[in-house]
């Protein structure tokens, strides 16, 4: 058996390469578009969750860990959701480091949207499984933005020193467990 491939399978290769190459850019332009939707700011929680589709809804619920409500239809999820997010920003904000609080920090100071180019498509997911923070396009530009009627709610609940307080003990946490696992490589939950 050989291990050479042939000129005719190289070329066959390169083909399937090249086409997988343009259909993960396809892929990606579609999600892009889907996520950079124009928005009219300020726009609410009521509309924010609107242009979602129920399976983000879903994802939504599940972040909050609100369960039994798979069988609700959308405009009835989105009226559980909007109470759950609000009654539940605090939680959300105590559960976070100090690079997401400083996102959180640069929308509210620049009046409820702000364009990022340094996230990545990870970072800017958790913010959207939140329900608190969305994109869209404002302007023609790629945004993070907060539903209008969250901004004051959460400038307040920003300048707490409760909170304040709680992203510096999660930072040092996740400084501290990253360290662990670089020492370490891989450590069971138990271990950590």
């Amino acid at each position: 058996m050989s291990n050479k491939v042939s000129s005719n399978e190289e070329k066959q290769l390169l083909k399937a390469l090249s086409n997988m190459k343009e259909t993960v850019i396809l892929e990606e332009d579609k999600r892009d578009k889907k996520l950079y939707a124009t928005v009219e700011y300020p726009i609410s929680l009521e509309d924010t969750l609107s242009k979602k589709t129920k399976a983000e809804l879903d994802t939504i619920r599940k972040f909050y860990g609100l369960q039994g409500l798979s069988a609700l239809k959308k405009a009835q999820l989105i009226e559980v959701l909007i109470e759950s997010i609000v009654n539940q920003m605090e939680s959300f904000l105590e559960s976070i480091d100090a690079e997401r609080m400083q996102v959180i920090n640069k929308i509210l100071q620049n009046g409820g949207y702000y364009a990022f180019t340094d996230l990545t498509h990870q970072k800017i997911s958790y913010f959207r499984e939140s329900g608190i923070v969305a994109t869209g396009s404002i302007n023609g530009e790629r945004v993070l933005y907060i539903p209008a009627d969250l901004v004051e709610q959460l400038k307040a609940l920003c300048e707490s020193t409760d909170i304040k307080q709680a992203v510096k003990q999660n930072t040092e946490l996740l400084k501290i467990t990253k360290g662990i696992i670089f020492y370490y490589g891989a450590v069971s939950y138990n271990e950590l």
